[in-house]
């Protein structure tokens, strides 16, 4: 019987001691398992935060990056400017229209070297006139300057600040100004003509220049390679022709490969 009792007694202290047991691994796991299980799921809250904002400036990236613009139209591109001519006229362009409508965000041209002059060095500014020359009832839509040696025997030019809306079948002036002095023989102030004599090329317009007047006010009776300009003009698109990029599209980059170092580091140290 006292045997009987002792082992009763020995059974329920050996399941007190169990209970203690089971309750201070759940205390423990509380108290330290649980604790780490917050911060690793908080860590990883942030951790999927952090990636999201990369995404982010990725994608806002590509999207400012998508302002510069894609060859909409291309006139004479592959035909070489004439290097037997020079602009000896301070101001010239031509008369465009578009055959559909889009957003122009930028033009290229290509400067010949003529013989007896070299690489020059000008600010000229391209602008844009709707229906007309300004000496001839035009208004300006936009413009942008760009120095001439990034188009002397290559193609080159500048975007606008803000893409122009053109409209299909609407009559526009396509001018660059500052292409050299007046004068009628060469020197070193001198641009190429940005005109080809290719054979095959396609004739734009009338030549429009500006011969001491009003601006772009002469116009050349002519049809010959004067009409025939070598003209690249970018429509807004994912692609970048020109690429320059904005100083905010740098600052997203920027913050996007910081987010993605930062993951990195993140990662090498917890494991």
């Amino acid at each position: 019987m006292n045997a009987k009792k002792h082992s009763s007694r020995d059974f329920w202290t050996q399941r007190l001691a169990q209970t203690r047991r089971f309750a201070f691994q759940i205390n423990d796991f509380n108290s330290l398992g649980g604790i780490m299980k917050r911060i690793h799921f908080f860590t990883s809250i942030r951790t999927a935060l952090l990636g999201g904002v990369c995404v982010l400036c990725a994608a806002a990236y590509l999207t400012v990056s998508a302002r510069a613009g894609a060859l909409e139209t291309g006139i004479n591109l592959g035909d070489s400017p004439d290097s037997a001519f020079y602009n000896g006229v301070v101001d010239e362009g031509w008369l465009y229209t578009p055959t559909s409508s889009y957003n122009l965000s930028g033009i290229s041209t290509e400067f010949s070297i003529p013989t007896g002059t070299t690489i020059e060095d000008r600010s000229v500014t391209a602008v844009v006139y709707e229906n007309n020359t300004p000496a001839n009832g035009g208004s300006l839509l936009g413009s942008f300057t760009f120095n001439s040696s990034v188009a002397d025997g290559t193609l080159g030019g500048g975007t606008f600040a803000t893409p122009l809306s053109l409209v299909g079948g609407s009559q526009y002036f396509i001018g660059f100004e500052n292409v050299g002095p007046l004068s009628t023989t060469p020197n070193v102030d001198d641009l190429g003509v940005n005109v080809t004599a290719d054979t095959g090329a396609t004739f734009l317009s009338n030549w429009y220049f500006d011969g001491g007047g009003a601006m772009f006010g002469s116009k050349d009776p002519n049809t010959d390679e004067f009409g025939q300009p070598i003209l690249a003009f970018y429509a807004a698109s994912t692609t970048n022709p020109l690429p320059v990029p904005e100083p905010g599209s740098l600052a997203l980059l920027g913050t996007g490969l910081i987010c993605l170092a930062g993951l990195r580091l993140r990662r090498r140290a917890m494991s």
